[in-house]
């Protein structure tokens, strides 16, 4: 692998557009660096070097949007993200597969910076949606492994990868996304709220 290629693998329960509006300008960054280009190599399973497994729920937009791009070649929306979108699957940078199984729900992005197993890998509760990269509180670490276990990983995605459908039929249309009813303290103003309860009792 050429040093000056770039691969890039997300695993997610579940990914809603608005986690591509929030990564934009990377995903902009990354076309417009020249370090995206066709993958050679037969057992990652795609020409494209940014593989996307996702779960099989999703929203409505989602779901129309990718079906345009990746199925039909054109979309009915015409916002920025949306046309850096259609680049990158016009060009064969970016492929999607669908697990369909409502057990799937990861949340791992492996990134190849060297060498065909990844180089740096996240995780953690994220997912790929505007609610997972911003409004929510998460937790996303890198994983200290050594090369045999990112090998472990890199085979891992890859047996995903096979096991997904190209189909984007399969999606499944979530009404509504249930928003948590659990409200966040910061530790000081819980053990407050806390103190004042049991002082109540």
């Amino acid at each position: 692998m050429d040093n000056s290629e770039f691969r890039f693998d997300i695993g997610t329960g579940f990914l809603f557009f608005s986690g591509f509006q929030e990564a934009y300008s990377s995903f902009e960054r990354l076309k417009d660096s020249g370090v995206l280009s066709k993958v050679g190599e037969d057992d990652w399973g795609t020409d494209a070097p940014i593989r996307v497994v996702m779960g099989q729920k999703t929203d409505s937009y989602t779901k129309n949007m990718l079906k345009g791009l990746v199925k039909d070649g054109v979309s009915n929306y015409d916002d920025e993200t949306t046309q850096l979108l259609q680049g990158l699957v016009d060009d064969d940078l970016i492929d999607f597969r669908v697990i369909k199984d409502e057990n799937f729900h990861p949340k791992i992005y492996s990134f190849y910076l060297e060498s065909n197993i990844p180089d740096d890998i996240w995780s953690g509760s994220a997912n790929f949606s505007r609610s997972g990269l911003k409004n929510n509180i998460e937790l996303c670490t890198p994983m200290d492994v050594n090369h045999e276990r990112r090998s472990n990983f890199r085979e891992w995605f890859d047996n995903l990868w096979e096991k997904g459908s190209s189909d984007l039929d399969v999606l499944e249309v979530i009404d509504e996304v249930e928003s948590s009813e659990h409200i966040y303290y910061t530790p000081e103003v819980f053990f407050a709220k806390l103190v004042d309860m049991l002082g109540r009792e």
